[in-house]
Formats: C-alpha cells, structure tokens, sequence
C-alpha cells in the first residue's frame, strides 16, 4: 500500500495519468447498509477480464448474462477492443447466442428472470418467472421478487409523493427515476396513486418532447440508490470469502487493479446534492505501523486517498453487465431498501458502472501498516460498515469524456487531500492537519463542495483551538513542525536521489530525453523542499543535479553526431539501394507484365494486353520482346475483330430469317401482345393520374365502405356528429367556427332516418340537412386522412393543382364510307359514290373522311366545355364561380380545384377513354357449298345380217378391209360406199371412193339394225357442271368390240360414276372503334374497253377507246356500337362478293363520208364484262362473339335422261340392251355470316397476362 499521508499532488497527477492513460473504469457502489452483505470483487479493467468473466458464467450454463454481459462490452463506445480482444469476443458471442437459441422454454425464462432480479426489474422477473411454470429455481426466484415487491408496497405511495414533490420543485430528472422505479416494481397502487403516476409520467414525456430531448436520470440514480423507496439491484447470495458488517474484524483483502485497464469514457452527469455534514466522528486509529508489543491492534482503515478506496467505491457483483442502451435500462434498479440509513451522507456521484469481471478469490489480508511503494496502486475494495460513525464520505468527481487529465488529476489530489487531513485531525497531529486544511481553503476551495468547504472550516477552528489548549502536552508546535520537516526533508531526499537514479539507468540505455526529465524532476521536488534544508545542501544537492545535467548534455552531444554521421551513411546506403531496388523493381515489372501478355493472349483478351503492352514500352521504350507482342497482338486484333463481324452477320441473317418464319404465324386473336408486355408494362408503370395521399385514400375508402344506421330525431348536430365519429372509428375536425358564419351551430337539430347508409352518406346528409343556405351550405371532405366538416366555401379553398394529359382524348375518328363499287351498272354509269344500290349507311355530318377536321384549339375547348359544364358548375371561374381554374397547354389542362372536384374529373376523363378504349373486330364469312353427282350406264349394239352379199363382196374386191357397217350412216343404207384407198395402211383414214357399188344377183343388200339411244342421252344431258366434262373427256369405262361373221354385230359399255363437293370461304376481317364506319375490300382491279368515241373525217373513222373498271373479290362495309351492358354489338354492314366470269365483245359503227364504218375494221371493240355479284346490305344485333347468318341462296339442280327403242326398252331385262340413262345432280348452298367480338383493353391485357393491372396499380415491381 502506499503511504498516502507524504504523498504529494504531483503523485496523483501521476496515477491520474496512468488511470486515464489505461482507461481504468472507476465504478461508483452502493453503500453498504447494517442489514446487506457485500460481495468483494475485483474490477475487470481490461476488455479481456470481462471476456474471461463472460467465459465463466458461459461454462457455468449462465448463458443469458453471459450474453448481456458480451453485448455491452462490444455495444459500449467508451471500450476500445483490440483486433485478439475483438475476435474472442465477437467469437464467444456468436457461441452463447447459439446456446441462448438452444434453451428450452424454461431455461430461458428462469436465466431471464435471474437477470432481471440482478437489474433491478421485478416486473419483467416475475413475468419470466410465471412462464418458466414449476420449475424450483423459477419458484425461488418468483418468491424472491415477490418479496421485493411485498417490502416495497408500504412505500409505494410515499414514493410516489416524492417523486411528485420533486417534479412540482423543478427536479424532472429526480421525478423521471422515482416515477420508473415505481412502475418497474409492479406494485398495485389505488386508483388514485394510479392515476397520479400516469399523470405526471405524462407530463415528463410531455416536458421531453417539448425540449427535444430526453431527461437523463443516470446522476440521479446513483444519487437516489439508498434512498427509501427505490429498488436497488440486489445483493448476491453469500459465498466463501465474502464478510458481514458485524464481524469484529474488518477485512483488507484487496486484489490491486491491472496495469492496464481498458479505457472508458463515462457519461457526465451532475454530482447529487451533498446532505448537511454529519457530526464530527470520533477519530479512527492512525495509520502508522502498530508496536509488534501490541498483541491485538486495531486494523488500519483503509487508505482513503485513491477513489477506489473510498468506502463508497465497490467492485461490482459477479455477472452483472454494464448497462448499455440497448441491453440494460438506463438506470440501475435493484434492491428495495425501506429502511432509513444508518446516519446521514452525502450521496456519492455518479460514476460509470465497472465492466463485469468474475470475482477473484479474496487476496490475502494485508498487514495494517502501510508498505512504502515507488508509484502509486490504484485498487478497488470493498469495505464494511462500522457501527462507529466515519468521516464523512467524500464525493467521488464526476469525469466526462471531455475532462482534462489535469482537471482529473486535480480533483483526486484535492478529495485525497482531504482525508489526509481528517486523518491526521482523527489521530491528533494537528499541526499538519492545519497547514492541510489551510491549503484545502486557500487553493482548493472552488474543488470542494459548500458541505465540505463547510466542514474544513469547522475542523480547522477546533483544530487551531485545541492546537493552543494543548500548549506543549505533545510536545508542542515546535516538535511538530520539526518533526514534519525532518521527515518531509527525508521524503525529498529519498525522491531526489530516486530520480538521479533513474536517470543514470535512462543514460545507461541512451535515453538522455528521459534522463532530463527525470534530472529535472528531481530538481522540481529539491525546489520544492527548499526549506527543510540547509544553504550548503541544498547547493550540494544542486550542483549535483547540474552535473548530471551537463553530463547528460555532453552525452546527447556526442550521441547526436554519432546519429547524424549514421543517418548520413543511412541515407546514402538507402540511395543506393532505392536505385538497385528501383531497378530490380523495373525489371521485375516487366517480366511479370510480359506473363501477364501471354495470359491474356492465350485468353485472347487483346485489348487489356495491348494497354500492358503499352505501360511496359513506357517503362522501357525499346523492350523488343514488347515491340513484337505488340504487333503480333495487334494483327490478331485485327483477324478477332473481323471473325467477329462475321459471326454477328451470320446471327443477325439467322435472325431476320426467325423473325420472317415467326411473322408467317397467324394470331389466335384479334389481338396478339407481346411476350414481354408485363416487363414493358412495369418500366412504364401505372398511367399518371389524380390520387389523394394513403391516408385520405385509407379514410375515403373507409367512410364509403362503412355502413351504419343514420337514425336521429332532432338530435343536436354536435351530438350528431359524434355517434357518427364513434360508430365508423374515423378521425373527425369540425370547423363550428366557419359553420356559424354559415348559420349552423352545435345545437343546429338533425332529424333524418337512414336505416343502413354509408358513413359518407349519413355525413353528406347530414349537412344537407342543417344548412340552411344552399349557397353556403355545409360539406364534408376528407383531407390527410381526417374527415373535415366545414362549410363549402371554407372547403373549396384547400386546392391544388394538378396537370391532365389529353392528347389521346383529341385523336379524330373519322368515317371510312367510300368503299369501291361492285356493281357493275354503277360502273357502267360512271357514279362510284357508293358501293351500289340501296345502303344502310349515311356519312355523319362532319366524320367523313374528307370533312374538314376541327383543330386542335377547338377541341379542347370542347373538352373544356364539357368539364365545366359537367363538374360543380358553380365552382369554376368562367362560370363565375371563385375556385376552379382550367388552363389549356399544349396537349394538357393545367387544372386548379379542390381535391373533391379532381376526383371528379379523373373519374370523367377515365370514362371518356374508357368509351374510347371499345372496339369491334367483325368477321363475315361467306360461305358456298356445293355438291355435284353424275352417273352414267349405257350400251350400244348395233347387227348387220347379210353380211356376205354380193354388194358386200363386190366392196372388199376393192377393199378388202370394208365391213357390212360401212353400208350404213345414222341408220340409213348409203348406196356411195366410203372405202379406203387401194394400199392404205392401219392407222390412216380412209378416204371416200365415191363409188358406185351395184347390187349382185343375189338381190339383197347388207341389212343392218342400228340405235343411237346412248348418243342421245348424252346429248340431251346438261353440258355445264360436272356432266359436261365427263361427257367430254370420255367414260371411267368404256368397252367396245365387232363380231364378223354371217353377220356383224357391234357392241360399246360406257359406265361412269362421279360425286364432286366443293367447299370456298371468303372471311374478311375488320377491326374499328365504337361506333365508327370502317370497310375493308379485298379485290382485284380488272380494267376493260367500256365505250368507244368515234373520231370520223370526210373519208375515214377511228375509234377512241374510253377504259372502265370492274372490281372481282369481297368488300365489307360495317358501322358498329356496343350496347351499354357491353354484351351485344349492333351493326349496319354491307358486304359483297363478285367473280368476273368473262368478257364478250361487240363492234360499233359510224358514220364517215356517208357511209357506216364499223369498228372491227380497225380492230377496235367494246368489251362488255360478266360479273357474278353476291351482297347483302343488312342490319343486325348480334352477341358478343355470337354469329349470325345475314343472307344465303340454296341452288338444286337435278337432271335425269332416259332414252331406249320402244317396245324393246319396255322388256324386263332386255330393255337393258336397248335403254340408256343418264343422273345429273347439282346443289350449290351460299350462306353470308357475321361475328362480332367486343375487344375492351383491359379485359384483353387480364386475359393475356392475369393480374398484370393490379401488380401494376399496387406498385409491385413483377421483375
């Protein structure tokens, strides 16, 4: 221990600096009653004791004030951990936090109540406790706060008035601690107290929001901590080696402070107010050494003189954490102490809470004399209370972040000072008690408090007094003074030659710097003992110190050239090796950028090579192996880059080619998006339009939603007003003052019967009814999501602006009616107005195509107009009104009216595009199906008897190839016999003899039977169709064949069997918006001679050729409107389809020199075409994608041909020989058909891409 009686200021500045330099946390305890226990512990001063504490209560399962332990040591700003303190701690957090994820329910809760109890909380301990159920620990613990609580209620309500009191005296911070110590107790209080103490918690909270800040109560907790009525952290259960106030002996077991703490930076807080000063005590035995006589001396107090060895200074319980602000509650609240303290003290200041440490083994007790020691030892101890009454505790200095290590020091040196006077008062040496209460008054009266400035004074009085009534009983003044020289010239002595001491070890070393200093130090101390020595020994003593001192200058003279003539040999070697280092650098550089080139090289990343290239030939402007990697890269650049180009040509045709391929497919729809529309449509996001904020959108919502019963029978519109607030829970300003200018009051009667009304409604009418004056009646409007009862007029001038985008409700939709003609009079007449013959439609007046178009300045004062004129008629300017302002501006309405009207006219112009938005996609189909049947069976047989006549003879003498048949043509016997040449071969037609062929003697010519039934049922049979061509291509089957013999007999089969279907559909298809006339024509343009102008002379004509147009395909003409319900679509349609089935010419005449001269002469004809028109001019309602069949034609032709020998053909079975029959069947249907589909943008979007719209209009981002 040091003897703190001789040691002077300067010691303290010394451990003041060595406290602050190692950032030693002093923690301000609590006093120890006569009915608590003290723990002893050591302070944990570095970061790795509060580890190693944390670690240990870890090991031994307290993993929940391990935990808080941990965070407040790594949360705090005033401890700097080093990077090993840093690691282990953030390590052992992770684990514990691991382990406190791991305990079961009721570990938890049992370790949380324990921590709570140790803090103080007895509410948040006796909720833990209750959850932890019937676990034993959790029973104790419950019991022990109980009892906390239980000690605490008869105080309750005296508490309560005190923290009152001192918030009525000005004492916030004072009222803010009691007030919180009382709700953390979680005592029941009346309903009175209950009452006050929300009360003025109300007013604290109240008093803080008005300064901005809050009222810290740090000061005031340790000031307050013994306090009646407060609850205290509690004290920990006894174990070995702890002590209680009533031992006879009081320990000294101390465990000295490390050297080097870990620093702190306390929170600056006002010291409490020092009570009156007790009573002066009876002195306390001297610390001087005890006679080794003396069998049984009374232990030395402990030295006041450090603040750790103030009896108000404790170390800390085991486990318990600094608080921190975000793990500990601000204030320290545990044990409840009702009982009055035992004597009067100034309340300690307040001090930083210690940072836990677990707590040693006590050290051994140490010797009741003071040891001598060469520095100071700060320590910390814990110290029993003594019934005999001990001076009274000095108040601890409050040190900020901010505060100076001298203004610190100070403040020790002087509360040292001071106990070292009331020591030597208690022991009797009063002499030296004087001249140190006399210092404390002249010099440090501003560092000491009224109390104890007060009490110096009176000590120092008693003291002169009985100084001079003691005359020379001890020894007199004289021998004092002596006496306290001699052993303050000893001390001086002995620090004097300390420091020359220590100033040759600083030469030994070579630190003339510190040897100086300690030189001079040693003269400071010789000059300040001046007086206790002689003349001759203090210039001895002086000169001595000189000496060193020149001999350390010499030495730091010569040590100065030896290092100068080093540091010049330094820094030439260190030029030196710069260069070579500089060169080697240079060379390694540019060995490591050449590796670097043949990397990226091989990666074939050219570009960052050629700029390595570049910054090695800046390095060295001549390195040929960067010369050629730089020519080489570049070449490979060169043929990279073009390869390039090629590829991203052949991927660019690949993909032209794909986008030809995809564009051939046809859409399912009318309308096709594209893949990416939900991409497209968050980048473009929700159309701007009006809204109000979310809550004026949230209450809106709400008063339109919420049904109530709006049922009053005169009741007083205030009373009115707030059923309405109560039932609906919405928030409510009533503006009575602008409501009496109006006429209406609070005692205006409402009289309405509303069974089941919105909220909105209800209000609405309620101000109908109590305004009397519809020019400024009341209103209700919802603003920042608070519903505003007010007049109109005070309403309507909240407004805003906002700016309305037009631009596509200015877009012309015009009439598309000049569809080309199909028929083929109206061609001929040259008129092409319309598409011929009687129509459904007629042009609107100013939307045909070629009507002139309105401008754009008009149409927005059309649509000015309409706003106007639509929209709260009597607010806007230019209807006289004083609120609403509407100003055109390129495309957009810059608009200036309430928030009530903007919501109007969103919802207006949103139905106009809505109307705008419906469309009709109408298919006509024209449909022609026909079917063809043919069927053919006939036989020809033709016998000629007679066949060797003569006549017959005669011929083949000529020809031999001449049959009995050649005798007869169409049944008729030909005396001129047709025969071939003489030598004709097979294969060439005979060519006619024409010769006479005379009948023999035989009389009878050739006799021949021939029919031709087949030959007229073909030619009887229809030759258009499918009958004609068969008839004129020939039979499936046909078998034919002569018999030659007595007679000759010719035989033909001819079967055919056909069946022909054909199916044409012609379906244009039209998209227009509602209510438009739109056409679409599909056709060919076929031009032809329509009439000829004659060009005559004298003696000749000529003919002018006048050209004409015919038009072959299909036109459909539609005008369409959507019903209201959107379900049906009504339409006038005119659609047609023609075919040009041919041309036929004719010749003209005129008249020249007298004479007709027709055309033809000069090649010149008229071309009158044939045009097959099918067309249907028709109007019809048809369902939303409904078909309706408009027209149709069915064609039926049938035709059947019999022909046969009669007699013969009426023989069962061998009419079959002499019978042919020929079917023809032809059925043609046409059927012209319309479909409309109502295309509406959004079900079309929802339908493509649901939930798209409502993502968007959330403002939900789908990427």
């Amino acid at each position: 221990m040091l003897n703190r009686q001789h040691t002077p200021i300067r010691s303290i500045l010394t451990a003041a600096a060595l406290v602050t330099t190692c950032g030693f946390a002093i923690g301000l305890s609590t006093r120890v009653s006569a009915e608590h226990t003290v723990r002893t512990a050591t302070v944990a001063t570095s970061a790795a004791e509060q580890i190693d504490a944390a670690a240990q209560l870890a090991s031994t399962g307290q993993v929940v004030k391990a935990k808080h332990m941990l965070l407040g040591l790594v949360n705090t700003g005033g401890m700097t951990l080093s990077d090993a303190d840093r690691t282990r701690a953030f390590g052992l957090l992770s684990s514990v936090s691991d382990r406190v994820n791991s305990l079961d329910r009721t570990t938890m809760s049992v370790q949380r109540a324990d921590l709570a109890l140790d803090q103080g909380d007895v509410v948040s301990a006796i909720r833990h406790a209750q959850v932890a159920g019937s676990d034993p620990r959790a029973a104790q613990l419950l019991t022990e706060a109980q009892q906390l609580q239980a000690k605490f209620a008869p105080g309750a309500s005296a508490a309560l008035a005190k923290a009152v009191a001192s918030y009525d005296s000005g004492n916030v911070a004072e009222a803010k601690f009691r007030l919180a110590s009382i709700e953390r107790s979680g005592v029941a209080l009346s309903n009175v107290d209950a009452a006050a103490l929300r009360d003025y918690q109300s007013k604290v909270v109240a008093l803080e929001t008005t300064r901005g800040q809050l009222v810290d109560t740090t000061a005031v907790s340790l000031a307050l901590f013994d306090d009646p009525g407060v609850i205290k952290r509690r004290t920990p259960p006894q174990e070995p080696g702890e002590y209680y106030p009533d031992q006879k002996t009081q320990p000294a077991a101390t465990q000295p402070a490390k050297t080097e703490p870990a620093k702190t930076e306390p929170k600056k807080a006002d010291p409490a107010p020092a009570p009156a000063p007790a009573p002066a005590p009876a002195p306390a035995p001297a610390a001087a050494p005890a006679p080794a006589a003396a069998p049984a001396p009374a232990p030395a107090p402990a030295p006041a003189a450090s603040p750790s060895k103030d009896p108000s200074f404790e170390a800390p319980k085991q486990g318990t954490p600094a608080a921190t602000p975000s793990d500990a509650p601000g204030t320290p609240v545990p044990m409840i102490n009702d009982a009055p303290p035992p004597a009067p003290a100034p309340a300690p200041a307040p001090a930083p809470a210690p940072a836990p440490a677990p707590a040693p083994a006590p050290a051994p007790a140490a010797a009741p004399a003071p040891a001598p020691a060469a520095a100071p030892v700060i320590e910390v101890v814990a110290v029993q209370a003594t019934p005999t009454p001990a001076p009274a505790p000095v108040a601890a200095p409050v040190v900020s972040s901010n505060d100076d290590l001298v203004t610190l020091a100070r403040k020790l040196g002087v509360q040292e000072l001071l106990v070292e006077a009331d020591q030597d008062f208690a022991g009797d040496r009063l002499a030296s008690a004087i001249d140190k209460y006399r210092r404390l008054r002249d010099v440090y009266s501003a560092d000491l408090t009224s109390a104890q400035l007060s009490d110096v004074n009176r000590k120092l009085g008693e003291a002169e007094a009985r100084l001079r009534s003691n005359g020379g009983n001890e020894s007199g003044l004289l021998s004092n003074v002596i006496a306290d020289r001699a052993l303050a010239k000893q001390s001086t002595m002995a620090e004097f030659n300390a420091a020359l001491a220590q100033a040759d070890d600083a030469m030994k070393t070579g630190d003339t710097s510190r040897a100086r200093e300690l030189v001079i130090k040693g003269r400071v101390l010789l000059n300040n003992g001046r007086g206790n020595f002689s003349e001759s020994e203090f210039d001895a003593l002086s000169k001595q110190a000189a000496d060193k001192l020149a001999a350390i200058t010499k030495a730091d003279d010569e040590l100065k050239a030896k290092q100068a003539d080093m540091q010049r040999d330094a820094q030439m070697k260190q030029a030196q090796d710069a260069a070579q280092a500089a060169s080697q650098k240079k060379d390694r550089q540019i060995t490591e950028s050449l590796q670097r080139v043949r990397a990226l090289q091989q990666e074939m990343k050219y570009e960052e090579a050629l700029q390595i290239l570049d910054q090695i030939l800046f390095l060295d402007a001549n390195n040929p192996a960067a010369e050629i990697l730089k020519e080489v890269i570049q070449n490979s650049l060169i043929y990279r880059k073009s390869w390039d180009i090629q590829t991203r040509r052949g991927y660019g045709d690949a993909r032209l080619r794909l986008e030809t391929a995809d564009a051939l497919v046809a859409p399912r729809t009318p309308v096709e998006y594209p893949a990416d529309w939900p991409s497209i449509s968050y980048r473009r996001g929700e159309p701007i339009q009006f809204q109000d904020g979310p809550e004026t959108r949230r209450t809106q919502s709400m008063i339109d939603t919420t049904r109530i019963p709006g049922v009053f029978a005169k009741n007083r519109l205030e009373d009115a007003l707030a059923y309405v607030q109560d039932v609906s829970k919405v928030n409510m300003v009533i503006d009575w003052p602008a409501l009496e200018t109006a006429g209406i009051s609070r005692d205006s009667a409402v009289e309405m019967n509303l069974a089941d009304a919105s909220v909105a409604s209800v209000l609405d009418r309620v101000a109908e009814v109590v305004s009397p004056d519809s020019a400024n009646r009341a209103a209700v409007a919802v603003k920042d999501g608070t519903v505003r009862f007010s007049t109109k007029k005070a309403l309507d001038r909240d407004t805003t602006t906002f700016v309305y985008e037009i631009r596509d409700l200015m877009v012309d939709i015009p009439d598309f009616t000049n569809a080309p003609v199909f028929d083929l009079a109206t061609v001929l007449k040259g008129d092409t107005s319309t598409a011929g013959g009687a129509t459904p439609f007629a042009t609107k007046p100013g939307r045909g195509e070629m009507a002139m178009r309105k401008s754009a300045e008009e149409k927005t004062r059309e649509l000015v107009a309409l706003i106007t004129n639509t929209v709260d008629f009597d607010s806007w300017k230019e209807n006289g009104g004083e609120v609403g302002l509407i100003q055109p501006y390129q495309g957009s309405l810059i608009v200036t009216t309430t928030p009530r009207v903007h919501r109007s006219i969103d919802g207006l112009l949103g139905k106009l595009r809505q109307q705008r938005a419906l469309q009709i996609s109408v298919e006509a189909r024209f449909l022609l199906v026909s079917n063809e049947y043919f069927e053919q069976i006939g036989f020809d047989l033709d016998v000629y008897l007679n066949a060797n006549s003569g006549v017959v003879r005669a011929a083949q003498a000529n020809n031999n190839t001449v049959v009995p048949s050649n005798f007869f043509t169409n049944g008729q016997y030909n005396r001129n016999l047709s025969t071939p040449q003489q030598g004709a071969v097979t294969g060439t037609a005979l060519q006619n003899t024409n010769q006479m062929v005379r009948q023999t003697a035989d009389r009878w010519s050739p006799i021949g039977t021939q029919q031709n039934s087949l030959g007229l049922a073909e030619s009887l049979t229809p030759t258009t169709g499918l009958a004609g061509n068969i008839i004129g291509n020939g039979p499936a089957l046909g078998i034919a064949g002569t018999f030659l013999d007595d007679i000759q007999v010719d035989f033909l089969v001819k079967a055919t069997q056909a069946d022909r279907r054909n199916v044409t559909l012609t379906a244009p298809r039209l998209t227009f918006a509602n209510g438009q006339i739109a056409n679409l024509s599909v056709a060919k343009q076929v031009a032809f001679i329509s009439d000829l102008t004659p060009q005559t002379s004298d003696s000749s004509a000529a003919f002018d050729p006048v050209p004409g147009v015919v038009n072959e395909g299909v036109l459909l003409l539609v005008e369409g409107y959507v019903s209201s319900d959107r379900r049906y679509v009504t339409m006038n349609v005119s659609t047609a389809v023609s075919k040009i089935d041919g041309f036929q010419t004719s010749a003209v005449t005129a008249i020249a020199g007298g004479q007709l001269v027709s055309s033809a002469s000069t090649q010149s004809f008229l071309q009158l075409p044939t045009v097959t028109v099918t067309q249907v001019n028709t109007s019809v309602t048809v369902p939303d994608q409904g078909t309706v069949l408009l027209g149709g034609q069915r064609v039926i032709n049938e035709s059947e041909v019999e022909t046969g020998v009669p007699v013969l053909s009426k023989i069962p079975i061998l009419n079959r020989l002499f019978t042919n029959r020929v079917t023809n069947k032809s059925e043609q249907t046409l059927m012209i058909l319309i479909k409309p589909t109502i295309m509406i943008q959004n079900e079309d979007e929802e339908r493509a891409f649901p939930g798209l719209l409502d993502s968007i209009r959330s403002g939900l981002s789908g990427n």
